[in-house]
């Protein structure tokens, strides 16, 4: 039988080149431990188990440990920034998804009063797939600095996670190590320093909240398992407080409620809801990990989404899962929620699904909801005052298909035999559709496929752009690549470099404007030159697919999530439509100059919509 720790020095096994580095013990004097066990593994004194160090008061520094895992299932990892309540902000690994394939082989969460929100942290920022070897020392450093953090697990190939947002803001606190108690993995070699690791980002760019975010709540008390019925709304003797709402609309009940971990809970949230008319209106909700919903004292629905509760690998994790279609009446609304927890982290966040952002003088136009084969694509050709777009998925494999300026569909697969079709252009009465072949030259009155232009070597060819000349430029998102075309002619024009999967492309005045997704900036490249420069950054993992520069220079970009930018004087990126919340796809868009109307694609949304300007 292991003993119980009693004294254990770890030694730091690489310095960060400053005499400020702390090498730190556990031992009864130096932390409290609240459970451990010692052994020697690997010829390594090393503890397994629960220990917040003493006297030290943490904000920004460098976090440094060594870590031996069985393989098997724990959760190890350190504590920072603890305070007297016991929130705390952690990080820690799941040996047991660490083959490279789970999304959340590496976790941080906050912790509120000693309970981690693990379920309501997650993505970007929040969990990260990793390779963690099994039962062999790996060295991990973490560096804080304000409201950020950065680590990097030192194995072969370094894997880095960067969490742009600590929940907890920028506090001081304790230092500790955690973990199982039960020998599935090995603290050895902590230290601390308050030097930053060199490297360490950049604080990113966000995109704007969803559009319809309800914020105003008010929440009961906790109500203990055995004294609440799953279906029954609230009694008259109810007392209500003030809900404090995150940015994303999350009200984290962990944070603001103490209830009993040992058993699950339930609270009672209420808002109002205002409407002009009697109407059917769909809501969309986030919630961790039971709901109950009322509207004006009528139950409507109950679900769950805790803990294995959809499939055996279900974890629970919050996120809008679930929509409910509200029949409002006109006049004031009384919706309620109650909500339950099991564990994981306790909150919930809803909002409006039909509501669409938008910028002061944009305003939505006629829309199509079906019957498109999935477009990507749509170009305005002027002579016959027609649109085009492609049908990515149709019968036929991808074709393009005719509207009409006032949003009706004249001909479905009008042009037939392409291979899942994506960026068009026209020039000289010629429409160029981008398919997985190459370049396909359309008649734009009969709809034949006049020619084709193989692109050798490309490996998804996605949106095209053609210069005054009549030269054509296609961006390969997959194989970082702009082909040109000139005279049927196909070369690499430019290939690397500043190029990180290329999408979104557009001509204009001796520049080619391309969206570079894989470091989420607008690029515009001098074609006499060859030089490339930085219009904008985007917020991280920004897919830029529609692209159109005016012709009096005004540049428009879409993000495929949800997003239409325009580009300001000041060569900042403006947003002016956000349709996260309805989840309608933005992809390569047309902007009509003469009728100010914006025309965009939403490919997964299989629609069109349109806004004025």
């Amino acid at each position: 039988m292991k003993n119980l720790i009693l004294l254990l020095t770890l030694a730091s096994l690489l310095p960060l080149n400053s005499s400020g580095q702390e090498k730190l013990a556990i031992s009864r004097e130096n932390c409290t431990v609240y459970m451990g066990i010692s052994d020697t593994i690997d010829g390594r004194e090393a503890f397994s188990g629960l220990a917040i160090f003493k006297d030290i008061e943490f904000k920004n520094g460098t976090i440094e440990w060594d870590m031996w895992a069985e393989g098997g299932r724990s959760y190890a990892g350190v504590i920072f920034r603890q305070q007297a309540n016991r929130d705390a902000e952690e990080f820690y690994v799941r040996p047991h998804k660490g083959n490279g394939l789970f999304p959340d082989a590496f976790q941080y969460t906050p912790v509120y009063h000693g309970v981690s929100c693990w379920q309501l942290s997650h993505g970007t920022g929040g969990t990260q797939p990793a390779s963690i070897p099994a039962k062999e020392w790996i060295h991990f450093k973490l560096s804080v600095k304000d409201d950020m953090a950065y680590l990097v697990m030192e194995t072969g190939q370094p894997t880095v996670m960067f969490i742009p947002g600590l929940w907890l803001g920028e506090l001081s606190g304790a230092i500790g190590i955690k973990g199982p108690a039960d020998g599935s993995a090995w603290f050895s070699n902590v230290s601390w320093t308050p030097e930053i690791m060199p490297g360490f980002p950049d604080k990113p760019l966000r995109h704007k909240g969803e559009p319809g975010i309800i914020r105003d709540w008010e929440i009961s008390r906790p109500i203990i398992h055995n004294e609440a019925d799953q279906y029954a709304i609230y009694g008259s003797t109810t007392e209500w407080t003030k809900a404090s709402v995150e940015k994303d609309g999350l009200v984290n009940l962990t944070k603001q409620v103490i209830r009993n971990p040992q058993q699950p809970g339930w609270i009672y949230a209420r808002t109002y809801i205002n409407s002009d008319s009697e109407s059917l209106r769909r809501y969309q909700l986030a919630y961790s990990d039971y709901i109950t919903v009322f509207l004006n004292g009528r139950p409507l629905m109950s679900s769950t989404n805790g803990y294995t509760s959809r499939d055996p690998a279900f974890a629970g994790l919050i996120g809008y899962f679930d929509e409910v279609f509200l029949p409002l009446k006109k006049g004031k609304n009384e919706l309620c929620l109650l909500v339950g927890e099991q564990f994981g982290g306790w909150g919930f966040k809803m909002r409006d699904g039909e509501a669409t952002g938008l910028a002061a003088g944009i305003e939505s136009g006629w829309e199509i909801n079906n019957g498109l084969g999935y477009p990507e694509s749509v170009v305005y050709d002027k002579d016959q005052d027609i649109i085009f777009t492609s049908s990515f998925i149709s019968e036929t494999g991808g074709g393009i298909t005719k509207v009409s300026v006032d949003g009706e569909i004249i001909e479905y697969n009008w042009a037939k035999g392409l291979r899942s079709p994506t960026g068009l252009d026209i020039f000289n009465k010629k429409l160029y559709a981008i398919d997985r072949g190459g370049v396909n030259i359309i008649d734009t009155r009969s709809g034949e496929i006049m020619e084709r232009i193989s692109l050798e070597g490309s490996v998804f060819p996605n949106d095209i752009t053609i210069d005054d000349k009549g030269t054509l430029y296609i961006s390969d998102s997959g194989g970082n690549k702009i082909y040109r075309v000139s005279g049927n002619k196909a070369e690499v024009w430019m290939e690397g470099g500043e190029l990180k999967n290329p999408n979104g492309i557009d001509y204009h005045d001796g520049y080619i404007y391309v969206g570079s997704s894989g470091d989420a900036c607008l690029k515009k490249i001098e074609i006499s030159k060859l030089t490339t420069g930085t219009v904008c950054k985007l917020p991280p993992e920004s897919v830029i697919d529609g692209l159109q520069v005016t012709a009096d220079g005004k540049i428009f970009f879409s993000v495929h999530s949800g997003y239409i930018y325009r580009v300001n004087d000041a060569g900042q990126a403006e947003e002016i439509v956000n349709t996260i919340s309805t989840q309608f796809t933005q992809a390569d868009f047309e902007i009509i100059e003469d009728k100010r109307l914006i025309v965009v694609p939403g490919l997964y949304s299989n629609a069109i919509q349109t806004y004025k300007y």
